[in-house]
């Protein structure tokens, strides 16, 4: 391929890094004995497992910059990013679903809750990214396959977002919109129990794509700061009619919706977002770059 056209930047392998060594602390941190180690210590490594969450900001910072670069200098450059999305993902996970069936069978374990092993239906969704659609498929064949498949269902409406978003401000408008639409979908499922374990159903809905896409989101906005060096201008009538709605809403009900609709992860999203900018700024705006392929 040629890759004359795409940008590396510093202090995005910085962030790369950084999630890498959070994912590994968090399961680092699950095996062993923790006694003598302080709480807060404790609290650190276990949360390493934002560093997911990093790896989304990331994820959606260098596919609009790699898309923008790919429109530009390629015809079909929507099929195009399909397929490299495809090939980049599949053959490892692949491999993946094939290793973890000899490894632990097809005989019951904890993500399928109450069923008793792992379906057809169950690796035929696997192997077409679908898991994610299903609490009992989205993390029980693949370790860790969760993230796999919000990330493809991510990829599946990126051109569509990529295609839409034109500013910043257009996106801080659907982070905004996403986060709510995450706070109205999590408190009317959290009133269903579709499955007989509460515990996998709650952990389901703070995995699935709707929990996480504000993050993805972030590292748009993040796009259009660093690179397009846009303004941020959040005052409309439509961002005052949202913030007036929860805010005589948190009055009226006594509860507090705002940290309703920021919860853990999508605070350190924002932490990351300020993270990222803060590293383009000290690396020299748009930081140093050479050939690279950001696939």
């Amino acid at each position: 391929m040629d890759t004359k056209n795409d940008q590396y930047f510093d202090y995005i392998d910085i962030m790369r890094g950084i999630a890498v060594l959070g994912v590994i602390a968090v399961h680092t941190c699950q095996y062993g004995s923790f006694q003598i180690i302080q709480q807060s210590i404790k609290n650190l490594l276990g949360n390493g497992a934002r560093g997911v969450q990093l790896f989304y900001l990331v994820s959606a910072f260098t596919l609009f910059l790699s898309m923008k670069n790919r429109k530009e200098n390629e015809c079909n450059y929507i099929r195009n990013f399909f397929i490299r999305r495809f090939f980049r993902i599949a053959p490892m996970y692949y491999l993946g679903i094939i290793y973890y069936l000899w490894q632990d069978g097809f005989g019951p374990r904890y993500w399928l809750g109450d069923a008793t092993h792992i379906s057809i239906g169950n690796i035929i969704s696997n192997i077409f990214f679908l898991h994610g659609f299903n609490p009992y498929w989205i993390n029980s064949l693949v370790p860790g396959g969760w993230s796999i498949a919000i990330e493809m269902i991510f990829y599946g409406i990126f051109p569509f977002v990529f295609l839409r978003l034109k500013n910043i401000n257009q996106a801080i408008k659907l982070f905004i919109g996403s986060l709510v639409i995450r706070l109205v979908l999590q408190y009317i499922l959290s009133k269903f129990d579709p499955i007989k374990s509460d515990h996998l159903w709650s952990e389901y809905l703070f995995l699935y794509f709707p929990s996480q896409f504000p993050v993805f989101v972030l590292g748009i906005i993040m796009y259009f700061y660093i690179i397009e060096r846009q303004k941020i201008s959040i005052y409309s009538n439509e961002i005052l009619l949202i913030l007036a709605i929860l805010f005589l809403a948190q009055i009226a009900t006594g509860i507090n919706l705002f940290s309703s609709l920021l919860p853990n992860h999508i605070m350190f999203g924002i932490g990351f977002l300020f993270f990222g900018i803060s590293l383009s700024k000290i690396g020299g705006g748009g930081g140093l770059y050479t050939n690279y392929l950001l696939i």
